[in-house]
């Protein structure tokens, strides 16, 4: 045992020896603007059912699929894990990068970038990503945000992805004379779930 426990632990693993689902600690991607981050072993399926092995980077404005060889070292995060969607920020809308949706025949799934022209989807049941296509019915999807939350007591949030804010119509000229700066809207705390606290401009 080592003097000092660190949890979760941080092992370097063959991306061959990492299971699908799993988390993983990722360095910037080389000539990117990327960085650090964690991402989530999975597979990429081609149209044609070609597999490519590699992880979902979860950070940064998309998450995306990006290949890994087999043999490649990568830092395994060993920790126990539950995804948990924000069934409050439930919307029927076309789907971007990010967005959990969840499919009236059953599965949920995060849409990603990634190989595919178009976007991909990785399906939460197999950690597998396919490509995409919005439903054909005005292109809308049921998209929640979602959150990785630490098994045990689901206390530490690991990763967090937010909804989308709405679009903010201006006020009517005649409703109020103070302009929509100057009017304090309500933003979830985690630290304190449950407990609305305002959020100021920094927080956009």
């Amino acid at each position: 045992m080592p003097l000092i426990e660190m949890i979760p632990r941080l092992k370097p693993k063959r991306l061959g020896e990492i299971e699908l689902g799993r988390l993983v600690l990722l360095r910037g991607s080389p000539g990117a603007l990327a960085t650090a981050g964690i991402a989530m072993r999975a597979d990429a399926l081609s149209r044609a059912g070609d597999i490519t092995e590699g992880v979902v980077r979860l950070g940064g404005a998309s998450p995306r699929f990006e290949r890994h060889g087999l043999d490649e070292t990568l830092i395994a995060i060993e920790v126990e894990y539950v995804l948990e969607p924000d069934l409050t920020s439930a919307a029927a809308r076309p789907a971007e990068a990010g967005d959990l949706i969840v499919s009236p025949a059953g599965g949920a799934g995060v849409v990603i970038t990634g190989p595919w022209q178009g976007f991909g989807v990785l399906d939460i049941a197999s950690a597998v990503a396919r490509p995409f296509a919005q439903e054909k019915a005005a292109g809308l999807q049921v998209t929640l945000a979602w959150e990785l939350l630490h098994r045990e007591g689901r206390r530490r949030v690991i990763f967090a992805r937010d909804a989308r804010e709405p679009r903010r119509d201006p006020l009517p000229h005649y409703a109020s004379e103070r302009s929509d700066d100057e009017v304090p809207r309500y933003s979830r705390d985690r630290q304190n779930r449950g407990v609305p606290r305002y959020a100021g401009d920094e927080d956009d």
